[in-house]
């Protein structure tokens, strides 16, 4: 079984390679018993939303690890995938805008890839 830190880790370089801007993690686990942590991230159309998600679906699978389920893939403008230890929320810009996890999560902790990794 893979650590949380290093799916963090495989889910944020898939993320970074394939663009998506405005990348976040927060570690919830504080918060919540749904997961350890939200990954949030922006595409700049349904199509860079969508092709984000797919990297992670893709990075991931080639290390046999599935996500638990999906939703949103069809609009495209907020897809969620649920890897257990990590949620994941790519939005379009305006999606993200209007919803506005990061307010709503607002003391969980920001984890910084960086210092991190």
């Amino acid at each position: 079984m893979i650590e949380d830190r290093a799916l963090i880790q495989m889910i944020s370089e898939a993320c970074i390679n394939e663009k998506a801007d405005d990348l976040l993690i927060l570690d919830v686990s504080k918060m919540t018993s749904l997961t350890e942590y939200f990954v949030i991230a922006s595409g700049r159309n349904v199509k860079h939303v969508k092709s984000i998600s797919d990297n992670i679906y893709q990075q991931l699978s080639k290390q046999n690890i599935k996500p638990l389920r999906q939703e949103g893939y069809q609009e495209s403008t907020w897809i969620i995938m649920d890897y257990n230890a990590a949620i994941i929320h790519i939005f379009t810009s305006e999606k993200r805008s209007h919803y506005d996890l990061e307010r709503l999560w607002g003391g969980a902790n920001k984890i910084d890839l960086l210092a991190t990794f």
